[in-house]
C-alpha cells in the first residue's frame, strides 16, 4: 500500500473482498498454544488449494469465518464431491452408452422432456444471479447460488429423476440423448462459473470432457463467461416444479406414517392444488415415479375414503390408497430384490452396462413374477439372465 502510495499516487486496488476475522474451527483465535492454528502452506496441502479457495469465496464478508480441517471437509462432502458425482455419473454412463458428444450446443438441444426445460431455466437463472452478484463483489451469495443448484437442483432432483433415462439397457432415442445434450450445458457452464474459484477441479473435469470434443478451447479458463438466454427461464414452470416437490413431500410423509417404504409402489395417488391443474403431462410423470405410484389424478377436492390418507399443505393437498394388494406386495418384494443387486453391484465395483447373472432364493411360483419385472431389472442393475434356485 505504501510503495503504490508513494510511486503511482492511487491506492493499489480498488475493491477487496474478505471477511472480518480469521478464526479456528472452535471460534477461538488461532494460536500455537491452544493447537487451532494451521500455517497456509500445511493447511494448501491438507486441505487442498480449491477446498481452500471455496471456502474463503462463500464466507460472509461481514463475518468471522472459522476454519480448520472440519470446516473444510464439510465442504467437500456436501458440494465439491458432489459435483464431482455429478460428473462421473455422467461421465460412466456416457461412456457405456457410447454417447457423441460432438458440437452440443444450446441451440442444438431438441426434444426436450419437462425435466430438461426445468433445469435449464434454472440454469440461466444461475448464470443470471451468478453474474450480477460477482459484478457488485457479492462473492458469497454467489458462491452459495452454485452450492445451491449443484446440490439441490442438478444431483437431488435432475440427475437422481433422470437415471432410468440412461445405460444400456435404457431405449434408445430423443429422451436419451436430450438428457445427455442437457446435462453437457450444465457442465460447461458450471465448469465456467465456477473456473474463477476452483481453478484446479474445473480444468480437470474440462479436460476430461473435452477429450470426447474438438471444438472446445485449450483450457477452461480460455473460454468465454455463460451467456443467460433469457428465452429459456420459465417462471411458471419453476413455480410448478416446487408444487411438484411439495406434493411429493407430502406423499413421502404419508408413506412414512403408514410405515411404508418408498420401494413399495401404490396404486393410487390423489392431488388437490390449483397450481397443478394445467400441469405437463411430465410433472404429474414426475410425481409418480418419484413416489412410486401407479396412479396420479389431480382432484378439485379431496374427500376423506376408507383406507386412504390424507396429507395437507400450503395451497394443496393429497390422498394416498395405502391399501397393498397382493400384487402390489409382490412388486414390493422385486424392488426390494433390485436394491439388493445394486448394492453388490457396488460392492463389486461393476461399471454401468457391465450384466450379471444371479440366482434367487424364491419359489418356482415367483419365477412369472420375476419375469414380469425383468425389465425393471434390465433397466437399473444390467442383468442378463435370472433364474430361481
Amino acid at each position: 500500500i505504501a510503495m503504490s502510495a508513494v510511486l503511482e499516487k492511487a491506492p493499489p486496488f480498488k475493491t477487496v473482498m474478505g471477511f472480518a476475522t480469521l478464526f479456528g474451527e472452535d471460534g477461538r483465535p488461532m494460536h500455537k498454544s491452544w493447537g487451532n492454528a494451521i500455517e497456509f502452506n500445511e493447511g494448501a496441502e491438507k486441505i487442498g488449494a480449491d477446498p481452500m479457495r471455496w471456502t474463503f469465496t462463500r464466507q460472509d464478508p461481514a463475518a468471522n469465518l472459522n476454519f480448520g480441517y472440519g470446516a473444510a471437509d464439510k465442504i467437500k462432502k456436501e458440494f465439491l464431491l458432489i459435483f464431482w458425482n455429478c460428473y462421473k455419473f455422467f461421465i460412466d454412463y456416457a461412456s457405456a452408452d457410447q454417447t457423441n458428444l460432438e458440437n452440443i450446443g444450446f441451440t442444438k438441444v431438441e426434444n426436450l422432456s419437462v425435466l430438461d426445460k426445468w433445469i435449464i431455466s434454472r440454469l440461466n437463472r444461475l448464470v443470471k444471479s451468478v453474474t450480477e452478484n460477482l459484478d457488485q463483489y457479492n462473492h458469497s451469495a454467489a458462491a452459495l447460488a452454485i452450492e445451491d443448484f449443484v446440490v439441490n437442483d442438478f444431483s437431488t432432483w435432475y440427475i437422481r429423476r433422470s437415471r432410468d433415462r440412461i445405460g444400456p439397457a435404457a431405449s434408445a432415442g430423443p429422451d436419451k440423448n436430450s438428457f445427455y445434450e442437457t446435462s453437457y450445458l450444465v457442465f460447461l457452464s458450471l465448469l465456467r462459473l465456477m473456473a474463477p474459484i476452483v481453478p484446479f477441479l474445473t480444468e480437470e473435469i474440462y479436460q476430461n470432457l473435452a477429450q470426447r470434443t474438438s471444438d472446445r478451447k485449450e483450457s477452461v479458463h480460455l473460454e468465454n463467461w455463460p451467456n443467460v438466454y433469457e428465452e429459456r427461464i420459465s417462471g411458471e414452470l419453476e413455480e410448478k416444479m416446487i408444487l411438484v416437490s411439495q406434493v411429493c413431500a407430502l406423499g413421502n410423509a404419508a408413506r412414512k406414517e403408514s410405515s411404508i417404504k418408498v420401494r413399495q409402489p401404490l396404486k393410487k395417488l390423489k392431488i388437490q392444488s390449483e397450481g397443478l391443474k394445467a400441469a405437463e403431462a411430465g410433472l404429474v410423470d414426475l410425481i409418480k415415479d418419484e413416489l412410486n405410484i401407479r396412479e396420479a389424478e389431480l382432484v378439485s377436492k379431496i374427500d376423506e375414503e376408507s383406507g386412504w390418507l390424507v396429507k395437507k399443505g400450503a395451497d394443496l393437498a393429497i390422498s394416498l390408497d395405502t391399501e397393498i394388494t397382493p400384487q402390489l406386495r409382490e412388486e414390493g418384494q422385486v424392488r426390494d430384490l433390485l436394491r439388493f443387486v445394486q448394492e453388490q453391484r457396488k460392492v463389486l465395483g461393476l461399471k454401468p452396462g457391465e450384466k450379471i447373472e444371479i440366482t434367487y432364493a424364491w419359489s418356482l411360483g415367483a419365477k412369472d413374477l420375476f419375469l414380469a419385472n425383468q425389465g425393471l431389472f434390465a433397466r437399473e442393475a444390467f442383468v442378463e439372465k435370472a433364474e430361481p434356485k
